[in-house]
């Protein structure tokens, strides 16, 4: 006779609630019921964005490029040609942990340490707090 299945082991599933962490729980809800307990680390609204634009430079290169308010320091170097690594997209896995050099990011992601602020920013969430941020790329 077929046994119904059954999770007897803890679960996580972490990123963007609506496009990730929700789907992937799906099953995991299925078979715990009324035992699922979910716990959110972050609001679905992301943090507002710094006011205005800003720039970042390329230190092997010397290029500058202009981030508008819309887009994310990581879209303009992917439409530039970099090649970014990214998971989340939101500042929850530092997979886009890039070190800069100058500039003062606008720190939105929910991982870095005060240690890791000092030397690396998540290019897919934050922000500038100056004009120009140059990074090592």
């Amino acid at each position: 006779m077929a046994r119904a299945a059954t999770l007897d082991y803890d679960s996580a599933a972490f990123g963007p609630p609506c496009t990730f962490a929700q789907p992937a729980m799906t099953p995991i809800r299925a078979l715990r019921g009324a035992e699922y307990d979910l716990e959110r680390t972050m609001t679905d609204t992301p943090a507002a964005p710094s006011q205005g634009d800003f720039q970042i430079k390329i230190s092997s290169t010397g290029a500058v490029y202009e981030v508008p308010a819309e887009k994310s320091i990581v879209e303009v170097l992917w439409d530039n040609g970099f090649d970014v690594d990214t998971s989340c997209e939101s500042g929850l896995c530092a997979t886009c942990m890039t070190r800069y050099l100058e500039g003062e990011p606008d720190h939105q992601d929910m991982v870095l340490d005060e240690e890791e602020r000092a030397e690396y920013l998540c290019v897919c969430c934050s922000r500038s707090n100056t004009p120009l941020l140059v990074l090592d790329l």
